[in-house]
């Protein structure tokens, strides 16, 4: 695995531990926003549309 991929999963996980989302709430939101539930599935592209998806999400519940 690259290190650009490691620092992506790094990334998401942070971001999904900040939002407080559970695994089930994370797995189903990656797969709305990629159409794949495993990390380890997912392409580079997938992977930050997930984190972009995670990024809006987090913004959103802030502002709320």
């Amino acid at each position: 695995m690259t290190s650009e991929r490691t620092a992506a999963f790094h990334r998401i996980n942070l971001l999904a531990d900040r939002i407080g989302m559970d695994l089930e709430e994370f797995r189903f939101l990656a797969e709305q926003a990629t159409g794949k539930r495993a990390l380890v599935a997912m392409n580079d592209g997938q992977l930050e549309a997930l984190e972009k998806h995670l990024r809006d999400f987090d913004t959103k519940g802030a502002a709320a």
